[in-house]
């Protein structure tokens, strides 16, 4: 027997793989195993209260809270600083005296900075999605690194720039919409690391508290309805993080994902205003399908509704500090009540719940609620 037919010693699995994708056997399974583990959850309950009480003991002993010293030799490198968590972040680090590079993707944001003469701020032009942007960026800290008298370390690539896309419906948005998105929000991340991680990687031979910090979103692990565009950039930027985690966990370089749900931002604050130019864009022939009503109805007041669980920006801005600045900072940040207590359990949900609590809201569109004639018989129309 060859080795290209040899039987594999796992073929069993095979056979236990096709018979679990059977009906009636893989609905009886399913049943069987949720059955198990929800009797497990007991146990995984006073797991859980065990891992608080220590968690609390490495709180009040500080182990927790332990900080990075010395930080003036220390450069933290932060993508969309012209406005938001990036400008206010930024502005913190170098409170906190660490070297701060700004990347900022308007002219007069760098002119603002540069006019408040800060030392050690440096506020440079950055586009993420021009490559020779990103390369200039890491030339720049590279210089200032390799230059100072004293040992310099890079020690925080902050990857917050970020932008809302389009809301709306799929159909309304053309690929460009969906490409602009994902160049920011994902190859952004993507460009930046690129540039970042070989100097990461080699510099992890003498210093080892550097870290990546990834601004992604709840939207890259909730789906979102009405924000495809927004909400698949975030899931492609929420995957590509977790995998950096995994792959430079040999390194002993941290990666740590953020992941706030709505909160006071330039993004929330004009939520209204770029549904309705999503809305004013979208092709007269399928505006009236849809109907002025179903978008009101809909998606205004969604985004009414959406004022009244935005947080105060204040969270996310201490989160990411905390994300920068703590000896040992957790992989993830969950910032907000409802991304904590609400989405961390919708994940586990199952995809009817998910459709219940995501899109009940949503109108019928004009469209469907015509009545239509029923066709004429042949028949009929001789007489």
């Amino acid at each position: 027997m060859t080795a290209s037919t040899a039987k594999s010693p796992f073929e069993w699995l095979q056979d236990i793989n096709d018979i679990l994708h059977d009906e009636p056997y893989s609905i009886i399974a399913h049943g069987l195993f949720w059955t198990l583990l929800l009797f497990a959850v007991p146990f995984a309950g006073m797991g859980v209260m065990i891992l608080t009480v220590f968690r609390v003991v490495f709180y009040l002993t500080g182990f927790s809270r332990k900080t990075i010293s010395s930080r003036a030799n220390k450069a933290v490198v932060i993508t969309g600083c012209d406005s938001g968590f990036g400008y206010d972040v930024a502005l913190q680090c170098h409170a906190m005296g660490y070297q701060v590079f700004a990347g900022c993707l308007r002219k007069d944001s760098v002119s603002a900075l540069d006019l408040d003469g800060k030392e050690g701020l440096t506020p440079v032009l950055l586009d993420v999605c021009k490559e020779d942007d990103v390369e200039k960026l890491a030339a720049c800290v590279t210089k200032w690194i390799v230059r100072g008298k004293e040992d310099r370390y890079l020690h925080a690539v902050v990857n917050n720039a970020g932008i809302g896309g389009n809301g709306g419906l799929v159909d309304w948005n053309n690929l460009d919409v969906y490409k602009k998105t994902m160049d920011v929000n994902f190859f952004g991340q993507v460009r930046m690391m690129q540039a970042f991680l070989p100097f990461l990687k080699e510099q992890q031979r003498i210093y080892h508290d550097a870290r990546i910090v990834n601004m992604v979103s709840v939207a890259g692990l909730v789906p979102n309805s009405g924000f495809s565009p927004y909400s698949a950039s975030k899931f492609a930027a929420e995957s590509f993080s977790q995998c950096l985690r995994l792959e430079l966990r040999g390194y002993k370089l941290k990666v740590v994902t953020m992941n706030p749900t709505f909160h006071e931002s330039p993004l929330t604050a004009n939520m209204g205003q770029h549904l309705r130019e999503s809305w004013g864009r979208t092709p007269s022939q399928i505006k009236q399908k849809y109907g002025d009503e179903y978008f009101e109805k809909t998606f205004m007041m969604q985004a009414g509704l959406l004022k009244h669980i935005t947080w105060r920006s204040s969270n996310v801005e201490r989160d990411m500090l905390k994300a920068i600045d703590l000896l040992r900072p957790p992989t993830r940040f969950l910032t907000g009540m409802d991304a904590k207590f609400f989405f961390v359990v919708a994940r586990m949900l199952p995809d009817w719940i998910i459709d219940f609590l995501f899109v009940h809201h949503f109108q019928t569109p004009a469209f469907l609620k015509e009545k239509k004639s029923p066709p004429t018989s042949d028949k009929k129309k001789q007489k």
